[in-house]
């Protein structure tokens, strides 16, 4: 019975100390993860929103650390990315703009998809490339996959308003966007310490 009972406890304590390193693991890459970006104030003082193609200027710029590439986002969710640059302004390009193909997932499964909008009306962009095989509901949250060097994973962009069929392999899924786009006014600059390792092993890869 005593050497049962010994080898019981050796391995409980192994799976405490497992649990432990887990818990070790989790926190560090928390850590890492809060040390690698901040966060600048900016308030807008440009936006469109019914144009083919809309940008949001900010009275942020070079001389206060906005380079390109960087994401924007309110206290709602995603707003868009850097694109230009000045001394003491920024132009970002709006999530209400074609160009902008945003990396997102469902947050509940993780499957991942371009978020794109279509041109019309400003409160919705759609979910597409998503596979038809991923399970979801209406109301689902969608955030940022944390696939590029603009955002951190779980960035809220909007909730699924709609599926729509279109005949092929994929999903494409009518988004909510929670950033009510008529209305903003002070946005947060993300700033992505390690943006310029990433970049630069990522072109190497494509030469």
């Amino acid at each position: 019975d005593l050497l049962d009972r010994t080898g019981q406890l050796e391995a409980e304590n192994l799976f405490l100390r497992q649990q432990l390193q887990q818990y070790e693991d989790q926190e560090k890459h928390l850590a890492d993860t809060v040390s690698q970006y901040r966060y600048m104030m900016a308030h807008v003082v440009g936006n469109t929103i019914t144009q083919a193609e809309n940008y949001i200027t900010l009275d942020k710029g070079s001389l206060d650390g906005v380079v390109q590439d960087l994401g924007v986002a309110d206290h709602n969710g995603v707003i868009g990315i850097v694109s230009r640059v000045s001394e003491h302004y920024s132009l970002v390009i709006s999530v209400l703009n074609p160009k902008l193909r945003l990396s997102v997932m469902l947050k509940n499964t993780e499957s991942f998809g371009s978020l794109v909008w279509d041109g019309a009306d400003h409160r919705y962009a759609y979910l597409e490339d998503l596979p038809r095989s991923v399970k979801f509901e209406l109301g689902d949250t969608i955030v940022t996959t944390g696939y590029t060097t603009s955002f951190p994973k779980n960035v809220l962009v909007g909730r699924v308003a709609e599926s729509q069929d279109t005949g092929g392999s994929f999903l494409r899924l009518r988004v909510e966007l929670f950033t009510d786009f008529n209305r903003i006014n002070d946005v947060h600059v993300i700033i992505n310490a390690k943006q310029e390792e990433q970049q630069a092993l990522e072109s190497e890869s494509n030469q």
